[in-house]
């Protein structure tokens, strides 16, 4: 399935149905299962799932705890979010994200090839995702880096630094 998930505000309204329209002819021509999570941002995500609500092959569910996402993410065949902590945790688990926006300040994870931007139209959302849901199954996509944004040590660092500087 594709988990999909909105939150920033400035996706609220007409950009909100822009991804979502872009998203359905992708599911439709990908055959795509799809999860999405409403974020407790209803600005955003009451107007985007109620354009999925009812139809076959997708599960709009209310917000999930940070584990539950967790495992949402570890199942999932590939990430669809506006969200930078997911962009990060996706690609450290070797999930595939499609981040609909035309920015992003987890640059590391477009540059590994874990993530791709699709922008925010719906052709190019859907063109991005149908493209690489096939280069997924044909094992093309996605150089599933898991240390791109460090290797968790980082706080392990900082503290052999500081008391370098100041030992105790």
């Amino acid at each position: 399935y594709g988990l999909v998930t909105l939150h920033r505000r400035e996706h609220a309204g007409v950009l909100a149905r822009n991804i979502a329209e872009g998203l359905l002819e992708a599911r439709r021509r990908e055959k795509l299962p799809l999860v999405i999570v409403r974020h407790p941002n209803e600005e955003v995500s009451r107007p985007f799932c109620a354009m999925f609500e009812g139809l076959e092959g997708v599960r709009v569910i209310p917000p999930v705890s940070y584990p539950e996402m967790l495992w949402l993410v570890r199942n999932a065949r590939i990430v669809v979010t506006d969200s930078g902590g997911l962009q990060e945790e996706s690609s450290a688990m070797g999930v595939p994200v499609g981040i609909v926006r035309y920015v992003t300040d987890r640059s590391e994870a477009v540059d590994a090839g874990c993530a791709r931007l699709l922008g925010v139209e719906p052709r190019s959302v859907c063109e991005g995702l149908v493209s690489m849901l096939q280069d997924i199954d044909k094992g093309e996509v996605l150089a599933l880096s898991r240390t791109i944004f460090g290797d968790g040590n980082a706080s392990q660092r900082a503290l052999e630094a500081l008391l370098e500087r100041w030992p105790v």
